[in-house]
């Protein structure tokens, strides 16, 4: 038996990763419930997330609730849930230490 989930939207967005926040592309996060990010190529790359409340409003580095700034370290082929603290900004960017090519699904 297949159990399938109806799902009203969900929007791709293929990105590349850069190291600069002021270059980052924005992804827009306002209206989405949750998202996933697919790792095409970019093993052992750490990514930063950063945020803006409003679209093209101040990007700030996002941290969690013990104050350590929110990243993650991925390898190529698996698939990342975008982190919780991202919830809330309108718009967020992803900041790679190294080239990372990726798939980002968001759900709404």
């Amino acid at each position: 038996m297949a159990i399938q989930r109806w799902c009203e939207n969900i929007d791709s967005y293929a990105i590349l990763a850069v190291a600069n926040i002021a270059t980052a592309a924005a992804i827009p996060f306002g209206s989405y419930a949750g998202g996933i990010l697919h790792i095409v190529s970019g093993a052992g790359v750490t990514l930063s997330f950063y945020g803006a409340v409003k679209e093209g409003g101040t990007r700030v580095q996002i941290y969690d609730s013990s104050n350590n700034a929110v990243a993650r370290t991925v390898a190529t082929g698996r698939a990342y849930a975008i982190p919780d603290e991202c919830f809330g900004f309108e718009q967020i960017f992803i900041v790679a230490d190294a080239t990372l090519v990726a798939n980002i699904n968001l759900k709404s």
